[in-house]
């Protein structure tokens, strides 16, 4: 009778991981899923490639009117395409900055199928491709990366092959570990664990801003206070290593490029 309950529990728990194995991707990833997205479709929108076995993958370069040396690197939200944000770039591209909005694997017209080390991979790319370009004229001391929720991880993924001068990170989790806690998936099964926390405990010296909501529906705020408690040990009490912002109000498909543009614009430039 032992047997067969532990025959039955098993079975069940190996149910389960294999569930959680088969379909973390499409929750991490679901706009790799939703059908074709949109694609940034505007002349003065650059489209750029980057090669892989399974094909190409996109980025999307809006100039600056008046560069300065600046890129700013923007990656989106898990359900969301650069389309949604290559047009919202003003408060960068006013003070100067170019601004690259990648497209993840699997999303929109990228070939493949979304993982971290694919998303990181294409990233790298498109911005090693820019930062060799004449024409633009980019100042590594002038990359700055902004991430907003699983953007944030994505960007601080990239962030430990290809650091920016300084980092954004708007409405994110701590890591795909802290999250998936709460579907009760151990830490071996986490095949992309985007750690936010890791890279702000010490593999990330320059300045960073965290931004979130108290009332944030999707990334709950005690993420944001993992962040934070990571970021602050690192910073040592420095002041100009860490800024936080929170607001009491701001949905989680809600944008700090429209609540605060000032905002970002000041922290980018320094």
């Amino acid at each position: 009778m032992i047997f067969v309950a532990l025959g039955t529990a098993l079975g069940a728990v190996a149910v389960h991981h294999g569930a959680l194995w088969s379909v973390q991707r499409r929750l991490i990833f679901p706009g790799a899923y939703m059908g074709a997205g949109e694609v940034p479709r505007r002349p003065d929108v650059e489209r750029l490639s980057v090669s892989h076995a399974a094909g190409q993958t996109h980025g999307y370069l809006l100039r600056a009117p008046e560069p300065s040396g600046g890129l700013v690197v923007y990656a989106h939200g898990n359900a969301e395409y650069a389309a949604d944000w290559i047009f919202d770039a003003q408060p960068y591209t006013a003070a100067g900055f170019h601004f690259l909005c990648l497209e993840y694997r699997g999303f929109a017209d990228c070939d493949g199928t979304p993982s971290e080390r694919g998303i990181v991979e294409d990233s790298v790319a498109l911005i090693d491709q820019l930062l060799a370009r004449e024409d633009l004229a980019i100042d590594p001391a002038q990359l700055v990366y902004h991430g907003r929720s699983v953007g944030g991880g994505v960007i601080s993924a990239v962030a430990r092959t290809r650091p920016p001068a300084r980092l954004i990170l708007e409405a994110t989790f701590s890591s795909v570990h802290s999250m998936s806690s709460g579907y009760f998936a151990p830490r071996y099964l986490v095949r992309d664990p985007l750690d936010v926390r890791g890279l702000l405990a010490g593999n990330f010296t320059g300045p960073v801003l965290l931004l979130h909501s108290q009332v944030d529906e999707v990334i709950p705020f005690a993420q944001f206070g993992l962040n934070r408690e990571a970021a602050e040990a690192a910073a040592k009490g420095d002041p100009a290593r860490l800024q936080t912002v929170i607001h009491e109000r701001m949905g989680h498909n809600d944008s700090w490029l429209f609540e605060d543009p000032a905002l970002l614009a000041r922290f980018a430039t320094g």
